[in-house]
């Protein structure tokens, strides 16, 4: 229920993992494509029965820290270091 631009996503990840920010990069938009979308999560809550039980901020934590352990086991390559 909480929208928010894959830009703020992004960019929230990129801080939580100290990557470098040339990680996230802006492309332009196609033309068939629009700014906003406003996604409801009324059909996943009626046909799936899921609710969301943790806010944005703590699910872009959860993420970023499972990310962090498949680093440090070697199970992703390690982020480049930003170059300048």
């Amino acid at each position: 229920p909480d929208i928010r631009p894959i830009e703020e996503l992004a960019e929230k990840i990129q801080r939580h993992l100290d990557a470098p920010k040339n990680l996230v990069t802006i492309q332009k938009l196609p033309g068939r494509m629009t700014l906003c979308k406003r996604p409801s999560l009324q059909r996943q809550k009626d046909i799936l029965g899921i609710v969301p039980k943790v806010s944005f901020d703590e699910g872009v934590a959860r993420v970023c820290t499972r990310i962090r352990e498949r680093l440090s086991s070697g199970e992703l390559p390690a982020l480049e270091q930003e170059k300048n």
